[in-house]
């Protein structure tokens, strides 16, 4: 009897202990909401009431923007308890019927029933969007966060748990792709744009490890002697079947696939060893080359850096870094370090597409910048409007106060070339004075401009 007691109670200790174990792989440790494994095996359930009833059900899938920005400038700790935050307040938007997970580090997922095949999708997730953009309060000011989010409605979009899983990622890169801060509903046109990208990348990978992708050139020109005084290098790339790819189509494909930093060190080592010879020659100061923000988040940028310069024998004081505003203000403290190492080397930094995103007078107080790069929208306008006059003549003067350099892009006319020129700018580039150039037509043409 007295055995039989204690097989019965070690029974009930591993029956209990399973049960607890059960619980845990169900639960996020850290936000309480249901784990991927839970999710997954809960939706396939879902699915299986859909076949016999006519059940529409919703796939909500939720990628926290920005959200590495708060771990790097207000530490994990702080990035935990937001991540507790959200998903208090996404739980509190759940029914009964509905499921929400954390199926990542800032990601999260919803399945529930849908109302109809529109208005509810549009309603759900503006009420998602509402309460993630609320602030947080953290130290005497509020931190602010937004969401990208990705919808696909089963069985429309699919029906089976992989085909609803695989249309609302494709919603939701696509609202990552097109500006954050917003949802997209998957369309069945969107499953072509994917498979496209999709090969284009596998073709790419090859492309890469053939070296097809071609450093080509575009002179920048000395606004007040007329001389080109240095070029920028610019990734192309034709495809097999004989179509040039869209560069900003690849560029945005090697991040999306890992593929960046491989494009980007090929590119700098072939531009080194093809524009070394021209500045030896005298025929330009400096080359430009563009570094992505994937690349600057990559510890091992400047390392590599410097083992392509030693190979080369390229003189880093020669180079300059285009980085795009938006990267900074994503990360100001880390941005300010990397970007110190890189002109630490001897180069100069140029800060691309100026006045487009959110920059303010204490960040470039901060940053190691030598250029500041205005962008082809407000050069467009300016001959004809007084608004775009204005604020190319207040990035001029800006630029002059802090010392830096200021160069317009996107020039294609005399008249843009001659304004520019009245308010003060150091530099220019654009179509009217060269289109990007193959390496080898791009030689031909500093030769001429040298000699005449």
């Amino acid at each position: 009897r007295e055995l039989e007691e204690r097989v019965e109670q070690r029974t009930e200790e591993l029956q209990s202990a399973n049960a607890t174990a059960t619980a845990l792989l169900q639960r996020d440790h850290l936000t309480g909401a249901a784990s991927r494994r839970h999710f997954e095996s809960h939706i396939a359930r879902r699915f299986e009431k859909i076949v016999g009833t006519g059940e529409q059900v919703m796939l909500v899938m939720i990628d926290l923007d920005g959200f590495k920005a708060i771990n790097d400038t207000l530490g994990h700790e702080i990035g935990d308890r937001v991540l507790v935050t959200i998903a208090e307040r996404l739980q509190a938007l759940t029914g009964t019927d509905d499921l929400l997970a954390r199926t990542g580090g800032n990601e999260f997922a919803l399945v529930c029933s849908a109302l109809s095949p529109d208005v509810g999708e549009e309603a759900v997730c503006a009420r998602l969007l509402e309460v993630i953009r609320q602030p947080f309060f953290h130290r005497g000011r509020d931190v602010f966060l937004s969401a990208s989010i990705g919808v696909a409605t089963a069985p429309r979009d699919g029906t089976t748990l992989a085909d609803i899983h695989r249309s609302a990622d494709i919603a939701l890169r696509i609202a990552k792709k097109i500006g954050r801060d917003r949802s997209v509903r998957y369309m069945p046109a969107m499953g072509a744009e994917y498979e496209r990208r999709h090969q284009l990348a596998a073709d790419l990978r090859q492309a890469l490890a053939r070296h097809d992708i071609e450093a080509h050139f575009q002179p920048k020109v000395d606004c007040r002697t007329g001389r080109i005084t240095g070029v920028e290098a610019l990734a192309r790339w034709r495809h097999p079947s004989g179509e040039q790819i869209r560069p900003d189509l690849f560029v945005a494909i090697a991040e999306e696939g890992d593929l960046i930093r491989d494009l980007g060190l090929q590119m700098l080592e072939a531009t080194c060893r093809r524009t070394k010879p021209w500045i030896e020659r005298g025929l330009i100061q400096r080359v430009a080359v563009n570094l992505s923000p994937r690349q600057l988040d990559d510890d091992r940028l400047v390392d590599e850096i410097r083992t392509i310069l030693a190979s080369t024998g390229f003189d880093a004081r020669h180079l300059e870094f285009e980085i795009t505003e938006n990267y900074l203000m994503a990360s100001v403290d880390d941005a300010a370090r990397k970007l110190q190492e890189l002109h630490d080397l001897g180069s100069t930094i140029a800060l691309d597409d100026f006045g487009t995103g959110y920059s303010n007078l204490a960040t470039l107080k901060r940053l190691p910048i030598d250029v500041l790069k205005i962008d082809k929208c407000f050069v467009d306008g300016i001959v004809e409007s007084p608004g775009d006059q204005a604020l190319v003549q207040a990035v001029i003067e800006l630029a002059k106060a802090f010392s830096l350099m200021t160069v317009a892009e996107g020039v294609e006319t005399q008249a843009q070339a001659f304004v520019l020129g009245a308010l003060g700018c150091d530099a220019l580039q654009g179509y009217h004075f060269a289109r990007p150039m193959s390496g080898q037509d791009c030689e031909a043409f500093l030769q001429q401009r040298a000699q005449s």
